[in-house]
């Protein structure tokens, strides 16, 4: 009996040991930054193959660290109902996180139910993770090794949310490495209104190279779904005050990277300390704007970049100015107010404003090309 308690001891050893081993090179492997690449639906017997989510819900990722953290790319968010469809907020939760690996499972702690999600880990190499997370569905991730240009640098990065059939956020949303930030809360947001806020240039420095790896420079000007109702984002990157790029992505087709970086500034202004906007001008968007009673196409963080020089323009005694430029602008009660311009001073109510330069000539909005 002693002999077989003892054998018994030393199985369950060595048992332990192995997966002490195991958990350790799972531990070792994971470390660094995953994107999602695949859904893998396992078939069964007289079960038909379900179709994957779709895909501008399944993109996401991961910077998994030695320490037991991870980030979740795209952030925990939690949908809070009002009493009418108006009133539903989402609220951020941040994209920082705790996971631990027991054995051959992955637990990563969900912000928004404060559960442990729980997946299988199936394999891990040098560049590919698949993870179990049901019976039937694997997902498939590939590890990701960037490389940041320290030369690209910006001084602005706009986001702006046009809403959905949904309740979609509509808001704009710019950041300055100067600290100077603006963000006007339309719809569906927890704040809704013009405020300021302050940034750190840590934090600025972080927001751009999660967009720097994207390429930016590399990235098509427009993506777009076939589906329908959806919600567009368009992020604007200004250089000594010039239009750098403009990326519009419609229903989440643009690059993950680019999408996940531009998810985690949705909720950025949850984060921030907003001040009230003084109102300076009888508008609080931008309508349209003309050139000869020819339309000029913005994209909305452009229009918001145009919004956000006026807020901040200098206001000079009333002159009459060259009208090149017509700009129709909206109150808060929807009411109509038309700006005239010669491209870098702005007339309206009697009241003249100097931006400085010549926005329209800067960023030769009758030239460009939108595909």
């Amino acid at each position: 009996m002693k002999t077989k308690a003892f054998i018994s001891l030393i199985f369950l050893s060595i048992l332990i040991c192995c997966k002490s081993e195991k958990e350790k090179i799972f531990e070792k492997s994971i470390v660094g930054e995953w994107n999602f690449d695949k859904f893998i639906i396992l078939k069964k017997e007289n079960n038909p193959e379900e179709p994957p989510p779709l895909p501008f819900m399944a993109k996401n990722g991961y910077i998994f660290h030695s320490d037991k953290t991870c980030i979740f790319k795209p952030g925990f968010v939690s949908m809070i109902e009002g009493k009418s469809r108006e009133e539903n907020q989402i609220l951020y939760l941040g994209n920082s996180t705790k996971y631990k690996i027991k054995n051959d499972s992955l637990k990563i702690q969900n912000l928004e139910t404060n559960k442990w999600n729980n997946y299988k880990i199936v394999s891990i190499t040098s560049d590919t993770m698949t993870l179990q997370k049901t019976e039937d569905e694997l997902l498939k991730y590939y590890k990701t090794n960037y490389v940041i240009n320290p030369n690209e640098n910006y001084d602005k990065i706009i986001v702006s949310s046009s809403g959905c059939y949904g309740t979609c956020a509509i808001f704009d949303l710019l950041i300055s490495k100067n600290d100077n930030s603006l963000f006007f809360g339309e719809r569906y947001n927890s704040k809704n209104g013009i405020f300021s806020a302050k940034i750190s240039k840590d934090l600025f420095k972080e927001i751009e190279n999660s967009f720097k790896k994207s390429n930016i420079t590399k990235l098509k000007n427009r993506y777009s779904s076939n589906w329908t109702d959806l919600n567009e984002i368009s992020v604007t990157f200004i250089k000594d005050n010039k239009i750098i790029k403009t990326v519009s992505d419609y229903g989440g087709e643009a690059p993950d990277e680019f999408r996940m970086s531009y998810l985690r500034t949705n909720y950025l202004y949850q984060t921030l300390d907003l001040q009230n906007k003084k109102e300076i001008l009888p508008f609080q968007s931008i309508g349209q704007v003309s050139k000869s009673n020819k339309l000029i196409y913005f994209e909305k963080s452009e229009i918001f970049y145009l919004f956000y020089l006026l807020l901040n323009g200098k206001e000079l005694p009333a002159k009459k100015i060259s009208t090149i430029y017509t700009l129709k602008g909206f109150g808060k009660n929807d009411e109509e107010t038309e700006i005239k311009s010669d491209g870098r001073f702005f007339v309206f109510n009697n009241r003249l404003i100097d931006i400085g330069f010549n926005f329209f000539e800067l960023n030769d909005f009758t030239n460009r090309n939108l595909d």
